[in-house]
């Protein structure tokens, strides 16, 4: 029998109701720091909605089903990163991590049990075990019930009002998290800051990352980088792919002395030209691993690809990793991973030392090896950047974008527009392309992203490749460039107040136009991306109320309506609010280093009186979490008929930014 939850209050509008004996290793046990109490206390202590009946759970059978009321308007979002739909409002989501589904069953590369209602609230489920969520599909018999004779009803459809939504999680013990809004931008707020605040990469990661193929040697990349920069690409970051290593599935995690006689020399002569690099791995651990024997005690007793997985729970696991991590990869300058094969790798019956089985380590895998490789740079006072393919709750402070096997275009932007409800960072890398069209398009979406990523590891496709379009890719990751400042401000805004750098339509806007728009999104406070899909030159864009501009052309749209577009092929409907003012920098092939002085300029859109306040720290080390950082406060006003730019108050403690000049949009 269902009966009414307890709860008890965490912080100013968050409440815990705890199902069950708590287990000392849950999603949340694993977040990257404790909840962000100071910056939480600033939020309105906001009460929980009005329900048509109290939120309730029984359990039974080995499993705890939650039940909450609906309305009759009421939509349904987040979950992860979905591939399939931004409202989830009528579908069942079950929420097994999996990189690579083939069904519409909820799976994901990041299935976060955290529901978003447009009611303004969201619920987290904290378990070791994968929850299915029923998201107004379900009609309890406790419920009333309105059936219709098909034969006499008019118009007759299969339709019935669903009156819940609700929970299935396995087992007997589970916490639930309730966030209050008062919207539905508050609640997700609420989530971050307590999973301890979003990530802040360093600045650099913010470039372009070009992964070279598998087997290349260290001159071979060498090689890759003169001709990006001959090329005039910028670029950040150069991958290297399994190649690297004296073994790869199941990995050595050793470099191979014959693609990579010098480590130290190859990394060091990548960072003279402006480069960091990125190592792929992922967790399990072959024969002639160095620690192989130390780590040997504590595996489980299932492989693959006949390598085996540590308890990656376990300290001795985690310190004999670090330790040849530390002493080969990080002690050279290494910057980051790509920790790969995290997702549903093993099967459900598989047993490890610490008493988890396979279902339970697959759904926390990606989040203890990013955990582990986070910890080396924390210790190192470095920031990193890196990428991993499995992730869940609260795992939104980790600075590790998430990618998949999957290519779809339409599904990477759906997972845009799903990854601010979860606060992840995804990225909608571009592994290939059919035509140059299909380059360009997939270029853009990855452009207009917190990880802008070619991965031709497995193609070998240059930057520069479909010459025909080649300029057009060089001006578009230009202007990438220019507006990492724009891009660094947005992730601020993640970690400090808890504001997901990309928002799903309905995530910042009321209006109903925008309840399930899946194929646009807010990139930072400023910007509206509507991408073009190969065979496309035209689309239909919404823009909420309020004024908007063309990025690029900066021609005015009047918001509150539908607008058809007709673009050629080098162009991307790109939108800026008015009363927006972007922080750009020059195109440089890459992200200046800490100390090095950055100028911008600020080009003002709209014709009112407005403001930014710009952020700022030596992007690279972990400072700011001691108070190393501080603000720029710039205003643009209206003069004698003029738009004026001023800055009003310096706080910073380091100063990378100078401004050179204001340009006004009007």
């Amino acid at each position: 029998m269902m009966q009414a939850l307890t709860w008890t209050s965490l912080a100013p509008g968050i409440w815990r109701a705890r199902l069950g004996a708590p287990t000392s290793v849950t999603p949340m046990t694993l977040a990257a720091a404790p909840p962000a109490l100071d910056s939480l206390t600033s939020l309105p202590d906001t009460p929980m909605p009005e329900f048509s009946f109290s939120p309730c759970a029984r359990t039974d059978d080995n499993r705890i089903v939650i039940r909450f009321s609906l309305t009759e308007m009421e939509d349904l979002y987040g979950l992860g990163l979905q591939m399939t739909s931004v409202n989830h409002r009528g579908r069942t989501r079950s929420l097994s991590v999996n990189s690579y589904p083939t069904a519409d069953s909820g799976a994901n590369v990041a299935p976060v049990p955290f529901l978003v209602s447009s009611r303004g609230y969201g619920v987290a489920v904290d378990s070791l075990q994968p929850a299915t969520f029923y998201c107004g599909c379900t009609q309890p018999t406790e419920l009333p019930l309105y059936p219709k004779h098909r034969a006499t009803t008019p118009n007759w459809t299969p339709d019935v009002p669903f009156h819940c939504w609700e929970a299935v999680i396995p087992g007997n013990s589970a916490d639930l998290y309730f966030f209050s809004g008062p919207s539905m931008l508050d609640a997700v707020r609420r989530y971050i800051l307590y999973a301890g605040g979003g990530a802040l990469p360093p600045r650099w990661g913010l470039g372009f990352w070009h992964r070279v193929p598998m087997v290349y040697s260290d001159q071979e990349a060498l090689a890759e980088m003169a001709e990006i920069r001959a090329h005039q690409i910028p670029c950040d970051v150069i991958g290297l792919e399994p190649g690297w290593q004296t073994f790869s599935y199941p990995c050595s995690y050793a470099w191979d002395p014959g693609r990579f006689p010098d480590p130290a020399g190859f990394v060091q002569a990548a960072a003279d030209k402006g480069f960091h690099i990125n190592l792929w791995e992922h967790g399990y651990v072959a024969p002639c691993c160095e620690f192989y024997e130390t780590v040997r005690p504590h595996l489980s007793d299932y492989a693959n690809w006949s390598g085996e997985l540590p308890d990656y729970t376990q300290p001795a696991v985690l310190t004999a990793m670090q330790n040849q991590h530390r002493r080969d990869h990080l002690s050279i300058g290494v910057s980051g991973y790509k920790i790969d094969e995290c997702d549903a790798s093993l099967p459900s019956h598989a047993h490890f030392p610490s008493g988890l089985d396979g279902v339970q380590m697959n759904q926390i895998l990606g989040m203890l090896l990013t955990k582990n490789q986070d910890a080396l740079f924390r210790e190192k006072n470095t920031r990193t950047y890196s990428m991993v393919r499995a992730g869940n709750l609260g795992g939104c402070g980790y600075p590790f974008a998430f990618y998949s096997d999957r290519t779809d275009l339409r599904e990477y932007v759906r997972m845009l527009c799903n990854s601010g409800f979860s606060g992840l960072l995804w990225s909608p890398e571009v592994c290939g392309a059919s035509s140059g069209e299909e380059w360009v398009r997939r270029m853009q979406v990855s452009a207009f992203s917190l990880h802008t990523q070619l991965n031709a590891w497995a193609s070998g496709v240059k930057p520069w490749d479909f010459e025909d379009v080649a300029p057009i890719v060089r001006n578009l990751l230009a202007l990438h460039m220019r507006l990492v400042p724009y891009l660094y401000n947005t992730l601020a805004d993640f970690h400090f107040a808890g504001k997901p750098p990309i928002r799903a339509m309905a995530l910042e806007f009321s209006e109903r136009s925008c309840a399930s728009l899946d194929d646009q999104y807010m990139l930072g406070d400023a910007l509206l991306v509507a991408p073009l899909f190969p065979g496309e030159s035209s689309r239909r864009v919404y823009l909420p109320e309020g004024g908007w501009y063309a990025l690029d052309t900066h021609e005015y749209y009047a918001g509150g309506q539908w607008h058809d577009l007709y673009l050629p092929i080098s162009r991307l409907p790109v939108f800026v609010r008015s009363g927006a003012i972007l922080p750009l920098m020059p195109a440089y092939d890459h992200v200046p280093a800490a100390g090095i002085s950055i100028p911008l300029e600020l080009v003002c859109f709209g014709a009112e009186d407005t403001s930014l306040v710009l952020y700022d720290d030596d992007g690279e080390t972990f400072g700011y979490e001691t108070g190393e950082y501080g603000y720029l406060y710039l205003e643009a006003t209206r003069v004698d008929g003029r738009m004026t730019g001023h800055l009003t108050a310096d706080t910073r403690k380091v100063q990378t930014y100078e401004i050179s000049n204001w340009i006004f949009v009007e």
